[in-house]
C-alpha cells in the first residue's frame, strides 16, 4: 500500500490515509473506526501495489488477514491469547480491545511487559461487542447475577457518561 510515512515499519497498526486514494498511515487513536491491518514483515503473497501510481513517497506490505507479529502495550491490561485487539493512543500500537468498537484481530500469544512488545496475532478486522461476562463475574453466586452486572455498569459510569458512542 502506498503511504506517505517513509518510517512505517514492521508489526505497526495501519489506518486509511484519507490524502491517498488507497494509501496507509500510522494509526493514531485508540478505537480507530478506519483500521486497516499490520504492516507485515515477511508477506507469504504480495497482491497489486507493485507500483505506487504516483501515489505516496513508498509502498509498505499490509497483512489484512493471517498471522503476523504486531507490537503491543498494556495500556488496557496484560493481553492474553483470544483477546481481541485494536489500535491504542500510542500510534502504531495495538492494545486489548475492552469495550465495543472496531478491532484489528485476535491475540495468538501473551503479553505482559512494561514496555512496548511485541506477539503474534490473526489480523481479522472486524467489530467488537464489549466486556466478556465471564470476565465481569469471576465467581457469580446464585441470585448475585443482575447485581454484578449492575455493579460493573455502575463502576463505568464517569466512562459511559462521556462516551459518544451509542453502542458503548
Amino acid at each position: 500500500y502506498p503511504t506517505n510515512d517513509d518510517t512505517l515499519a514492521a508489526g505497526e497498526v495501519v489506518t486509511i490515509d484519507e490524502t491517498l486514494f488507497t494509501g496507509v498511515k500510522r494509526s493514531t487513536e485508540a478505537y480507530d473506526q478506519n483500521l486497516l491491518g499490520v504492516v507485515s514483515t515477511k508477506p507469504a503473497l504480495l497482491i497489486g501495489g507493485r507500483e505506487r501510481d504516483g501515489e505516496g513517497s513508498t509502498l509498505r506490505p499490509v497483512a489484512l488477514s493471517g498471522r503476523v507479529p504486531v507490537k503491543v502495550s498494556i495500556e488496557n491490561g496484560p493481553i492474553r491469547k483470544g483477546d481481541a485487539l485494536t489500535s491504542s493512543y500510542t500510534p502504531g500500537v495495538a492494545m486489548r480491545a475492552t469495550k465495543a468498537g472496531p478491532i484489528l484481530g485476535i491475540a495468538l500469544t501473551d503479553y505482559d511487559g512494561e514496555e512496548i512488545g511485541n506477539i503474534i496475532a490473526f489480523v481479522k478486522t472486524g467489530y467488537y461487542n464489549g466486556a466478556n461476562l465471564a470476565e465481569i463475574l469471576t465467581e457469580p453466586q446464585e441470585g448475585d447475577f443482575g447485581r454484578a452486572v449492575l455493579g460493573q455498569f455502575i463502576s463505568q459510569k464517569e466512562e459511559l457518561a462521556q462516551s459518544v458512542e451509542l453502542s458503548e
